[in-house]
């Protein structure tokens, strides 16, 4: 039988997979995810009044950790496990409940339209630092990026063939890299931890860059905030693009147990996967699992 091992003060409990300490399923990991858990956990509960939850964030490397050690019953990720993490956790159970797309995001105000891959990646290590070089206004370029931690940062930096560290150990600052360059650029991105955070940051600056999920960014441009999601290539970043393949940045979002799902966590994500919860993950502005 798979055992997860779950940690509270100083005391270590092991439960069976599945099991439910005192009635609670805990959750952590993807921002991208967590909203879409909290809800359906909500709503489950209307139903299951014995079962609560705690959930956390983190993003998805913790999801994928603390799933992986057993030190929550549900991780969460917001893209597919790296090799390595597959070799360290070999008995974590990915489940997709979600399909997601990546839009690059500028303020409102901006008068640039459309982006290619090539141009996104030059700005991001400094060889674009003008909007004017891409047809815009004379203004340099504000970088934001994703936390390193975060699926989102993953995908972005997979795409475009770069890396990323956060230079002297500075959480709140990023810079970049063309994958398998000496030298990192001079550029520096200000690291944001949510598609809320990010879109913040482009709302409140003209000259501000980042990208964030299509469907929440898609959601509040609608209600009229100052917040433009970008061409990418030629394709408009809408998440009807995504579903069809013509959107070409995109990713799963996932669930994760040790070992299969079992007992309550069997029955929640049974839950996720069934007409509520897929209902639950289109009302984020994300493309259900099972349609």
């Amino acid at each position: 039988m798979q055992r997860a091992m779950m940690v509270i003060g100083s005391a270590c409990i092991v439960l069976a997979a599945g099991m439910v300490q005192g009635g609670q399923i805990t959750v952590a990991g993807s921002s991208t995810v967590k909203p879409v858990v909290d809800k359906a956990a909500a709503q489950y509960k209307e139903s299951h009044s014995e079962t609560s939850f705690a959930i956390g964030g983190g993003g998805s490397s913790k999801g994928v950790k603390l799933a992986g050690e057993g030190k929550v019953m549900l991780g969460m990720a917001s893209r597919d496990m790296k090799a390595k993490e597959k070799e360290a956790y070999p008995d974590v159970v990915p489940t997709k409940v979600g399909l997601d797309g990546i839009a690059i995001v500028t303020n409102k105000k901006n008068p640039v339209q459309t982006i290619t891959k090539q141009q996104v990646a030059d700005i991001y290590v400094g060889k674009i630092t003008n909007w004017k070089d891409l047809g815009g206004n004379d203004a340099p370029i504000v970088l934001t990026a994703m936390g390193t931690s975060h699926g989102t940062h993953s995908m972005f930096l997979k795409y475009f063939g770069l890396e990323a560290e956060n230079p002297g150990g500075d959480k709140k600052t990023i810079v970049h890299k063309v994958k398998g360059a000496d030298a990192w650029a001079d550029a520096t991105a200000r690291s944001v931890e949510s598609s809320k955070e990010g879109m913040s940051a482009v709302m409140t600056n003209p000259n501000a860059i980042g990208y964030v999920s299509i469907g929440p960014a898609a959601a509040v441009a609608e209600k009229g905030a100052p917040i433009k999601l970008l061409e990418l290539d030629g394709v408009v970043a809408t998440t009807d693009n995504v579903a069809n393949g013509s959107y070409p940045l995109c990713r799963s979002l996932y669930v994760l147990t040790k070992g299969q799902p079992a007992g309550e966590v069997a029955e929640f994500i049974e839950y996720l996967l069934g007409t509520d919860g897929q209902a639950i993950v289109a009302e984020h502005g994300y493309i259900p699992a099972k349609k």
